[in-house]
């Protein structure tokens, strides 16, 4: 996993929850139902994570 890939999924729950939000649960059952465990698939699920948090915080 990269590292900098993490750190902007860490800091946007960080900058969200400072803003209110609560998360229970990030679920990535998509990705593991739907194929193998790969680096680069794992890659694919947590750049389409930001994707989600970014929209998320613009709609706050």
């Amino acid at each position: 996993m990269d590292r900098d890939t993490v750190k902007e999924v860490e800091d946007l729950i960080i900058e969200l929850g400072e803003k209110g939000a609560h998360f229970n649960n990030i679920s990535f059952n998509r990705y593991y139902f739907e194929g193998e465990d790969t680096d680069e698939r794992a890659e694919i699920a947590m750049q389409n994570l930001i994707v989600q948090l970014k929209d998320f915080k613009q709609n706050l």
